[in-house]
């Protein structure tokens, strides 16, 4: 007997897909954030607060990469920052 693997259910419509930043900022401006298209560190102007990542949430850690790709602790690119909140953001935290 042959088994059909069950379908994946599709990625929730985040700014998902590596190279997708058409989607990617229109994810950080709905969310009040300054988009972020990649770099190799962080922006001037971050407020050093919450950073919004691919996948649609926001975190506040150090250590991880400003760049966007794949890299070994992010196979998937969700964690991608793609938006920021300015220092001049009077609602940044």
């Amino acid at each position: 007997m042959t088994r059909t693997p069950a379908a994946v259910p599709p990625f929730p419509d985040y700014a998902d897909v590596v190279g997708n930043e058409a989607s990617a900022r229109a994810l950080a401006e709905s969310m009040g954030f300054v988009y972020w298209p990649g770099g190799d560190g962080p922006p001037d102007d971050w407020d050093k607060g919450p950073y919004l990542c691919r996948d649609g949430e926001t975190y506040w850690m150090c250590g991880y990469d400003w760049g966007h790709g794949t890299n070994c602790w992010n196979p998937t690119a969700s964690w991608d920052r793609i938006g920021y909140k300015t220092k001049e953001t009077p609602d940044a935290r």
